[in-house]
C-alpha cells in the first residue's frame, strides 16, 4: 500500500449520524436510501444468501435507529461500506467488505484498525470458521488487527426465518468477552438483529 493510505482517523460515536470527515483522504457517509439497489448489490456480490438478508428485508432495516449503514469514501470515491448496530454499550458490526477491485491496497486493514480504536465502547461481529483458504486469511486478517476470538459456541441465526444456522466465531475488540458478557451481547444481537429468540 502506498504511503498515502496511512492516515489516522478521528471521530466519536457522536459523529456517526451523517458525513464523518476523517483526518487524510478517507471518510465514511451515511448510505442514503436512494443508493440502496446499488449497496444491495455490492453485499450480494460479497456475502452468500445464508450471509444476508433478501431485498425487501435488508431495506427495511435501514429504518431502524439501531442500524447505521456507511459508504466508505477515498476522496470522493466509494472503496466499501460497513454496516453496524449500535447499542448502549457495544457496536455489532454486521457486513463490512471493501471492493474486490483493491483489496490489495490494504485500505480494509488500515480503515478497520482505525475505526474500532476510536470508538468509545467495544466493537464485536461474526467471522466464518476457517475451513479453505479464504477463510483462514479473512481470520489471519483480524487477527493482525489484534482482535479476540472468543471461545464460546456461536452460531449465527438464519436471515431467512427457517432453522437453518451458521457456525461462527464471535469476535471482539479490545479484548475477549467474559461468558456473562458474551451471553447478554448474543441475546440483544439475537433480538434485534435477527428478530429471533434470546437463549
Amino acid at each position: 500500500m502506498s504511503s498515502d493510505c496511512h492516515e489516522l482517523f478521528y471521530f466519536t460515536l457522536d459523529d456517526i449520524y451523517g458525513t464523518i470527515f476523517l483526518e487524510g483522504a478517507m471518510n465514511i457517509k451515511r448510505i442514503d436510501v436512494k443508493d440502496f439497489d446499488y449497496f444491495y448489490s455490492l453485499l450480494e456480490q460479497d456475502f452468500c444468501y445464508e450471509e444476508r438478508r433478501l431485498r425487501d428485508d435488508e431495506l427495511k432495516v435501514f429504518s431502524n435507529e439501531l442500524f447505521h449503514p456507511y459508504f466508505i469514501y477515498e476522496d470522493k470515491t466509494i472503496v466499501g461500506y460497513l454496516c453496524f448496530w449500535e447499542f448502549d454499550d457495544f457496536i455489532f458490526g454486521e457486513h463490512f467488505a471493501i471492493l474486490k477491485e483493491i483489496r490489495d491496497r490494504a485500505l480494509g486493514s488500515t480503515f478497520l484498525k482505525e475505526f474500532m480504536t476510536k470508538l468509545d465502547k467495544p466493537f464485536v461481529f461474526e467471522i466464518e470458521i476457517p475451513f479453505d483458504e479464504l477463510s483462514k486469511r479473512r481470520k489471519n486478517f483480524y487477527n493482525r488487527l489484534g482482535v479476540a476470538f472468543n471461545k464460546y459456541k456461536y452460531s449465527q441465526p438464519s436471515y431467512h426465518n427457517d432453522d437453518k444456522v451458521l457456525p461462527m466465531i464471535f469476535a471482539s475488540y479490545p479484548k475477549p468477552l467474559s461468558k456473562k458478557e458474551f451471553n447478554r451481547i448474543v441475546n440483544l444481537i439475537r433480538i434485534n438483529v435477527y428478530n429471533v429468540e434470546p437463549i
